[in-house]
């Protein structure tokens, strides 16, 4: 049974752990923004793009189900690991697939990018089981520590390159880092470890769970990365660069805001399923709050843009300040 208090503390360190991975990953951004050119960022940003894609059946919400289920059986952590790894291996075939594509299309350098985003992905997807252990167990202060060192570790290493002249491949070194380093605190922290068990009722229930979740995360990443991949083929790099950093910044308000709120709001929930009324209220008061706060903190950015750019990323980067107004100002509209 959860008290008041553990719950209190998990909130806390939920909101605090993500407030700082977000503070931080923008000091990167901006830092190397300023190291970079606009076509390194539009380079990487479509092979990410095409790395998604490829790992679209991980996005199932298997590591979700540990969170909502509140079963403890043993088999049950075993069956949803190998059923999440089942899916990371389809993804791995995926971008296979799509490394050897890049490779007869003549795009040698975004399939070497690719190689290593996917290697780094699968580790990172690895971990998103762990991680998800410890949230059902609500160690977010562990998680807080853990997220914090990976991205300044991360963050660094990339900084460093791309003032070694490293050009993309700074980018590319520190998002791997960035992918694996999680990994490695996580097994150092957790106890679950693995083994040959597998229970089908378990996974018929987990599956289900997963499906509405897959569909709508199908919907949102086909939407949010096709764009990417016409700019990027169609026009060039350095206008995706452009298009891409828009886009980034345009998210920062909805990543402050929502930081607390999605963390949070999934144990929640949870909790609160088999009480239909205070579930309802619980949903309504979050979301009307985030709505607001989001509108809130978005309408000085579309106001000042132009010079928002300017000052944060640099003069080359002066043509995405008004592809960012653009799209803060759809997001305004549709929050």
């Amino acid at each position: 049974m959860v008290t008041r208090r553990q719950f209190v503390s998990a909130a806390f360190w939920a909101s605090l752990g993500q407030y700082i991975t977000i503070v931080l990953s923008m000091a990167s951004a901006v830092i190397l923004s300023r190291l970079l050119r606009p076509q390194d960022f539009g380079l990487f940003g479509f092979v990410l793009s095409w790395l998604e894609i490829s790992f679209l059946v991980s996005s199932w919400g298997f590591q979700s189900s540990l969170v909502v289920y509140p079963t403890r059986e043993p088999d049950f952590l075993d069956t949803v690991f190998w059923l999440h790894c089942g899916s990371l291996g389809i993804g791995i075939v995926t971008s296979s697939i799509a490394v050897v594509w890049m490779l007869v299309t003549h795009r040698v350098m975004e399939a070497r990018i690719l190689a290593l985003v996917s290697a780094g992905g699968f580790i990172q997807s690895v971990s998103y089981f762990f991680s998800a252990v410890l949230e059902r167990d609500l160690s977010f202060r562990t998680l807080t520590w853990i997220n914090t060192l990976s991205t300044v570790l991360a963050g660094a290493a990339g900084i460093f390159l791309a003032y070694a002249g490293w050009g993309v491949w700074s980018l590319v070194w520190g998002s791997f880092l960035g992918q694996v380093l999680p990994m490695v605190f996580l097994l150092l922290q957790t106890s679950y470890r693995p083994s040959f068990r597998f229970n089908r009722a378990h996974a018929k229930n987990v599956i289900s769970f997963g499906g509405l979740m897959f569909l709508l995360r199908c919907t949102d990443l086909l939407s949010g990365r096709m764009d990417r991949i016409l700019v990027g083929s169609r026009i060039s790099y350095a206008a995706l660069g452009f298009y891409s950093k828009a886009i980034s910044t345009a998210d920062w308000p909805g990543r402050f805001t929502s930081a607390t709120f999605t963390t949070v709001a999934l144990p929640l929930y949870s909790r609160l399923q088999d009480e239909p009324e205070r579930f309802g209220r619980a949903f309504t008061l979050l979301n009307a709050l985030l709505v607001r706060l989001m509108v809130l903190m978005a309408l000085p950015a579309f106001v000042l843009a132009v010079p928002l750019f300017l000052t944060l990323y640099g003069g080359q980067w002066g043509t995405a300040g008004p592809i960012f107004r653009l799209i803060v100002g759809y997001l305004m509209l549709t929050p």
